[in-house]
């Protein structure tokens, strides 16, 4: 089975996040801190706009965890799956807008939880697009995938409850473990979200192969569909991923899949020379185009972000040379992530050596270009 970013043992139970550590080191984020951290808000109490405040609420209702799992259908483990009755935080900024138009939302789930909110980094964002911007600092990749779900169902809620917002333009992105976590809510709440952009992460509800005996886990199994199919094939999607990214096969495995299931409003961008970093700030903003509706004929570098693959190159003179097996791209792959967990654990050395095996055992596969760039990462 493979290992990045990965389900448990039981589809849908948690996340197990080999990005965590990898977000702290490879992803340059803000520092998270709102301009006063002092501010504590209650929900639906409307926030000064142009700024970054804090909203806390003493607990969160049940509700959301209830819908959570008659949702999924998923086993619910009373000590695992409960939220805790503490307080609970999320950052929000409101662009200061005197436009006409209501503001949509967007809900950013972090890797980092408070350190990887980054909320100052969305400014310039959210007000270029009138977006209200949210997100839990409660809910990093050390928390289980049905605590992370809930607090962002909640976070949809404190926007409503506080603003009149466009119910067109609710959107949801997330980066790494994020990006997964978005990837799970969207499909079954599309009459809620419309859009999402998986950022550099993300998962498919069915297992799709990797290789032999091998998948990339579903969060509803091996062939549940999402109830509510045909409404999400309605909405709009944005995979971002980088060459050298530990998942770019599975973010690409997963798009196309997208496309198969008839999910077509969909872009792929894959940013030259990124590893499992953050894409620059305007792959992001024709993430944003695409989900209004906007034409993107093209990527900030060229490629083609129609619903197909990328445009094919032109073809070359030079003599063709011999492909890996499906054997070799397989153990390949499993390689690439066992060096992906032995970095979340902090274990850098032990990632040099498989990286450095793989490329020396594989050299023609994609995995092979991948550990390279991971190695390069890591010497820095």
């Amino acid at each position: 089975m493979a290992m990045t970013d990965e389900l448990s043992g039981r589809a849908g139970r948690r996340i197990v996040c080999i990005s965590l550590w990898c977000a702290m080191m490879l992803i340059t984020v803000g520092a998270g801190a709102a301009d006063d951290p002092s501010v504590d808000s209650k929900a639906g109490k409307a926030i000064a706009k142009g700024k970054v405040s804090v909203v806390t609420e003493k607990a969160v209702s049940p509700k959301y965890m209830r819908d959570i799992f008659q949702r999924m259908k998923w086993r619910f483990d009373a000590n695992r799956d409960t939220l805790k009755n503490e307080s609970y935080s999320w950052d929000l900024y409101v662009p200061p807008s005197d436009k006409e138009e209501l503001p949509g939302i967007c809900v950013y789930v972090s890797p980092g939880g408070a350190r990887g909110s980054g909320a100052g980094r969305w400014k310039s964002l959210m007000d270029k697009n009138n977006l209200i911007y949210i997100a839990s600092r409660d809910s990093s990749n050390k928390v289980y995938t049905s605590h992370r779900l809930a607090l962002t169902l909640r976070a949809i809620d404190i926007v409503k409850e506080g603003y009149k917002v466009n119910a067109k333009r609710i959107y949801l992105c997330g980066d790494s473990g994020g990006g997964r976590v978005s990837s799970t809510i969207a499909p079954m709440y599309p009459e809620l979200v419309k859009g999402a952009i998986y950022s550099i992460g993300c998962s498919y509800w069915n297992h799709i192969p990797s290789g032999p005996k091998e998948h990339w886990p579903g969060f509803l199994g091996a062939r549940t569909v999402p109830p509510k199919i045909a409404q999400f094939r309605k909405n709009r999607f944005v995979f971002i991923t980088g060459d050298l990214d530990y998942n770019l096969l599975p973010t690409k495995a997963i798009y196309k899949a997208y496309l198969r299931s008839g999910v077509k409003n969909c872009v792929y961008f894959e940013v030259k020379g990124m590893a499992h970093s953050i894409a620059p700030v305007e792959y992001w903003q024709a993430s944003f185009d695409h989900l209004d509706g906007k034409v993107v004929k093209k990527g900030p570098n060229g490629f083609e972000t129609s619903p197909g693959d990328n445009k094919t190159p032109p073809p070359t003179t030079a003599k063709p040379t011999s492909r890996p097996s499906r054997t070799d791209e397989a153990i390949a792959r499993s390689q690439l992530s066992l060096a992906g967990s032995y970095i979340s654990a902090g274990l850098k050395a032990k990632a040099a050596a498989v990286l450095k095996g793989l490329i020396t055992k594989y050299p023609k596969t994609q995995s092979a270009k991948i550990a390279a760039g991971l190695l390069e990462t890591l010497g820095k």
